[in-house]
């Protein structure tokens, strides 16, 4: 199967607080990667490093065979086969949830306009919005803003997926609709990392689970084994607390 990212020996500071610590991962086609653990593990900042929204100082991160430091032209391939869903959602306000889809398409991709639109409105369907086409984003409730937002990356046709806590910012009873579409990209074979304290998700639809603590991957294991039989007693005890 074919590896899609390839992570050794990263390291990445703000100033003196070293914040991840010679981070080795693999992530191959088709994987579910949920990343968990406590606040200020480095889980968010792993993920930023992964198409250099934040930059490290140590390592070599690749990407869909593209070693990203090494060049603009490897990073510019990396962020337009790579789709990000962070947790504020980030769309423009100003223009309507069909022209926030549609947007990057046109400007990145080069698409035709209609065929452009035509792409946005099969997304919008297919994240359950077909009655939003023309709303704005500050109509929208933050489960729908987060879908929008889901759709937008997926308009790039990427070849994976990173989503930065895309629940976090939502009431609970607006949780699920995001997470069920997250479950039919997984199903689809979407390649997917995503930051997150959903537990009930990560046993659903993960078939990997990862756990950071204090900027080190303590315990990366297939997610039966993640829940059942964790190695370390530091994730024994995270577990304990949140299951």
């Amino acid at each position: 199967m074919e590896r899609v990212v390839r992570i050794r020996g990263l390291h990445k500071s703000f100033g003196k607080l070293h914040v991840l610590k010679n981070i080795d991962l693999d992530v191959y086609e088709s994987d579910v990667l949920v990343l968990c653990g406590p606040s200020g593990a480095g889980k968010s900042t792993l993920l930023r490093c992964i198409n250099m929204l934040e930059h490290y100082h140590e390592g070599t991160i690749e990407v869909l065979g593209k070693d990203i430091k090494s060049s603009r032209a490897n990073l510019s391939y990396v962020r337009k086969n790579s789709g990000m869903v962070f947790q504020h959602f980030n769309l423009f306000p100003h223009i309507s949830v069909m022209d926030n889809v549609a947007l990057a398409p046109i400007h990145v991709k080069k698409m035709p306009k209609d065929q452009a639109y035509e792409k946005a409105k099969s997304l919008l369907d297919q994240v359950g919005l077909s009655a939003k086409y023309d709303a704005y984003p500050g109509q929208l409730s933050g489960g729908q803003k987060q879908r929008v937002a889901i759709a937008r990356a997926l308009a790039m046709d990427p070849k994976l997926m990173l989503f930065d806590e895309p629940t976090s910012a939502l009431d609970p009873e607006m949780i699920k609709e995001v997470l069920d579409v997250m479950i039919k990209l997984a199903l689809g074979g979407m390649t997917m990392i995503i930051v997150s304290h959903e537990m009930g998700f990560a046993r659903e639809v993960a078939n990997k689970v990862g756990f950071l603590d204090d900027g080190k991957i303590i315990e990366l294991t297939p997610k039966n084994e993640f829940f059942t039989n964790p190695r370390s007693e530091r994730t024994k005890e995270f577990l304990s607390k949140i299951l």
